[in-house]
């Protein structure tokens, strides 16, 4: 049957379980998994599993809402740490370049010198030609691991305050076509933006999305692999869909799907119209783009943190507050 689970494999987090509002699951950089919490910043190899390793940071004070890894070394890691509802005067990045055993802040270039506080960052993304991008506060760039941010959108940052971005990405074919969605907590609204330009200017396009419930913070965008003007965005219960690079939007295309209170998280492959979503605890799969989706029913039993697929191997790894789990798909 189409989506069948075949197999599955359990990275259990064991005794290094943290607190639940503290733990940010990190599963898209292979083949490694990563989770923080109080008790530190922990990875795991996803291709040869043997437990979990402690990289360090463990403090009661760590809110770790990204984490970056080198593609070329993996020991070269990068986190963002911020805690909702607290100014961002305290270091909030860290990175090592030997696998944890050295910490260091780097916020070389994040210092706002107008107000004494830094531009704070939130999430990451890597670049072609090897540079780092960060936001969430303003966008930076970063040549060189390790090195000083060199903000990219002077007066075009979000507003200074508690700001967070969830999601962060580029088109796979068009990198300088990119997106990011959040919130205000201050002010509990949404943002949702895109930039033609590699990340020095960016455009609204939150006024378009219909309102619906918990509204407030946009949580996840997904992006058609071909056509860039394809655009998918989770906002609270609901998923819209724009054919039109974020001018106008469906009504949510996650409708008489389970009413679950946890928000959508949605990720996309190398395939057109194809893509995973989950609410709470359960994945669904769409071959066209929203019209229809298929319930996985994995079992799982525990809230759905991260996924991504693996096309080469047609497996879908899956992040929880439990551990993470592999499941094999067909058709």
């Amino acid at each position: 049957m189409a989506g069948e689970v075949l197999n599955m494999s359990d990275l259990t987090l064991n005794k290094h379980r943290c607190k639940l509002k503290d733990l940010c699951f990190k599963t898209a950089t292979k083949p490694y998994t990563y989770r923080s919490g109080e008790d530190g910043l922990w990875r795991a190899n996803l291709q040869d599993f043997q437990g979990w390793e402690c990289l360090g940071l463990k403090s009661s004070s760590f809110c770790i809402q990204d984490v970056f890894v080198h593609s070329s070394n993996h020991d070269s890691i990068t986190v963002a740490n911020r805690i909702p509802g607290v100014t961002n005067s305290q270091d909030p990045i860290y990175s090592t370049m030997d696998g944890g055993l050295t910490w260091q802040t780097a916020i070389d270039g994040l210092e706002n010198d107008n107000t004494g506080y830094y531009f704070s960052i939130s999430r990451f993304m890597e670049r072609e030609d090897g540079s780092i991008l960060g936001t969430g506060v303003g966008t930076f760039r970063m040549d060189n691991f390790n090195d000083t941010w060199n903000k990219m959108d002077e007066g075009n940052e979000l507003i200074v305050g508690d700001c967070t971005t969830f999601s962060f990405i580029s088109h796979p074919l068009f990198q300088d076509i990119m997106w990011r969605g959040g919130s205000h907590f201050m002010f509990w609204t949404r943002f949702l933006e895109c930039s033609l330009d590699g990340g020095v200017t960016w455009n609204s396009h939150v006024y378009s999305l219909p309102e619906g419930p918990n509204d407030f913070r946009i949580t996840g965008i997904a992006l058609d692999p071909i056509e860039p003007n394809i655009v998918y965005a989770t906002c609270g219960f609901e998923l819209y869909k724009s054919m039109d690079g974020g001018d106008s939007w469906s009504e949510s295309i996650f409708n008489n799907i389970y009413d679950y209170s946890d928000y959508i998280r949605i990720t996309s492959t190398d395939i057109s119209g194809f893509l995973f979503a989950s609410k709470d605890e359960t994945v669904f799969r769409t071959l066209d783009g929203g019209e229809t989706w298929e319930d996985l029913t994995p079992p799982i039993y525990k809230p759905v943190l991260d996924f991504f697929y693996d096309e080469n191997n047609r497996q879908l790894f899956v992040g929880t507050y439990q551990g993470v789990y592999i499941f094999g798909l067909e058709g």
